[in-house]
């Protein structure tokens, strides 16, 4: 396609592009964030197809995208997008815009089964064009931006028009528009969560599980101080400290500045910066000031959950075999988890599961109630 570009970097020149992306009822989007580059990631580019007109939004620049919310939000107007869940949050934590409808080119791929499912093995197949990922892990946030930035975030919504185009005939070939709408309907319905520092997520450090409790009450304290040192400087964690270097710092058994210097734990400016504190903190925990909370454990499922969980698992492979389809196109996870919540009885019980469908209630309604009125019946 011969796109024109355009870059907005200002309310103004939104304002005048708003006539041209609202006359269009399908749309291309996608996102660029800084989340290696900061504590609180951001968006930093949204990148907009509308029809032969591509918008290059910079959102360092211009945070205030109110004027597209309604735009997004018109239930007449589609938006293609490519692993959807991952910008349907960042846009409605960053702008809070939500997408009405969505077409999610990967999610897609993923019913119709297809082997590669990233935006680049898709463009190679449908279009014999090699995108250029070398790019996906830079620092969005910089500027400014040179010319092989500006063609990687072109090129992330230059195709999904007509992806979606050659999706959509394979799916409605296949025969599997209702199950695709349905992954989609979900994905967009995805809600945004604020981040939370959680005072016990030093257990998730590969390891953490075999330190002594002393051990243990060092890293939990090192572990808050990299976490409250991150927020301060907009860093994420693992550029203050790495992880495994922070295990290895709980084993210390001196808390003197020298010592715990040799484990060379925190970056070495952080270091410097912040040393006083980090010291203080490795002497809390070894005195046993700052202790780990032991967690609770997950109730276990009541045996019948768990062996019906099972058994739809289990049962779902042979109608997928038959089909040629993947399993999610049969009954997904997510509509397992819904039945085993609401445990239907009936056929009108089961057409009333979320994420299952008036298809799949068709098809397979006798055999999964066989299951359920087994495990849950009187």
């Amino acid at each position: 396609m011969e796109a024109r570009i355009h870059h907005i970097k200002n309310r103004d020149q939104l304002d005048r592009s708003l006539d041209t992306i609202a006359a269009c009822d399908l749309l291309a989007v996608d996102t660029e964030s800084n989340s290696m580059y900061a504590y609180q990631e951001q968006v930093c580019y949204v990148q907009l197809r509308a029809q032969d007109d591509i918008y290059l939004i910079d959102t360092v620049a211009l945070r205030d995208l109110s004027p597209l919310v309604e735009i997004f939000a018109d239930p007449n107007r589609e938006t293609i997008l490519h692993g959807a869940d991952y910008d349907v949050v960042c846009m409605a934590r960053d702008f809070d815009i939500r997408f009405a409808r969505i077409f999610d080119t990967m999610l897609a791929s993923q019913v119709l089964d297809k082997p590669r499912l990233g935006l680049a093995a898709l463009c190679e197949e449908y279009f014999e064009v090699e995108l250029d990922k070398s790019l996906t892990k830079y620092n969005w946030g910089k500027r400014p931006l040179e010319d092989k930035y500006v063609r990687y975030l072109v090129e992330d919504v230059a195709y999904l028009y007509e992806l979606r185009a050659h999706l959509t005939e394979e799916i409605e070939a296949a025969d599997l528009a209702e199950e695709a709408a349905i992954e989609f309907e979900r994905t967009a319905n995805v809600m945004w969560k604020p981040r939370a520092v959680d005072p016990e997520g030093f257990r998730k450090i590969k390891g953490a599980r075999l330190l002594e409790f002393e051990q243990a009450c060092v890293l939990k304290a090192i572990y808050l101080v990299r976490e409250r040192i991150a927020e301060e400087l907009d860093l994420p964690p693992f550029k203050v400290a790495n992880s495994q270097a922070l295990l290895s710092l709980a084993k210390v058994t001196k808390a003197t500045v020298g010592h715990i210097a040799k484990y060379r734990a925190f970056r070495p400016r952080i270091w410097h910066q912040y040393e006083e504190e980090i010291v203080a903190a490795v002497r809390a925990g070894l005195a046993g000031e700052v202790k780990p909370i032991k967690p609770e454990k997950k109730p276990r499922l009541p045996k019948e959950i768990s062996q019906c969980n099972d058994e739809l698992r289990e049962w779902r492979k042979a109608p997928a075999e038959e089909r040629g389809c993947p399993r999610l196109v049969v009954l997904p996870n997510h509509a397992i988890a819904e039945i085993l919540e609401q445990r239907p009885m009936t056929r009108e019980a089961l057409a009333e599961i979320k994420g299952l469908g008036a298809k799949r209630v068709s098809l397979y309604g006798e055999s999964i109630l066989a299951i359920t009125q087994r495990f849950f019946g009187p």
